[in-house]
């Protein structure tokens, strides 16, 4: 069966989320941890591009790391919170058909 897989968009996923990455490990999910490109040296909105790409990356792959895509999102604190919710509602993912692609 594939697996559930989150990816983190933030540095401490444990204090904003309350289950630690090895937690999530040891009940069978995944985790990918993503670095994306800051101000003031990258301006708005690279980093949310950075972040859509990732996941479309990640989902892209899901046969061949045996990850259940229709279970597959984004988490994260502070400025990662932002981005998730940027995410959520941008045209691609909105779209329940083309998430699962």
């Amino acid at each position: 069966m594939p697996k559930r897989r989150t990816y983190n968009q933030s540095d401490a996923p444990y204090r904003t989320v309350g289950i630690p990455p090895f937690r999530r490990l040891a009940a069978g999910g995944s985790v990918a941890a993503i670095e994306y490109r800051l101000v003031p040296e990258y301006p708005l909105p690279t980093a949310h591009h950075d972040s859509l790409q990732a996941l479309q990356f990640i989902r892209s792959k899901a046969t061949e790391w045996n990850i259940d895509k229709k279970h597959t999102g984004p988490f994260g604190g502070s400025a990662g919170a932002q981005i998730c919710m940027w995410l959520a509602f941008h045209d691609e993912m909105a779209d329940r058909r083309a998430a699962i692609r």
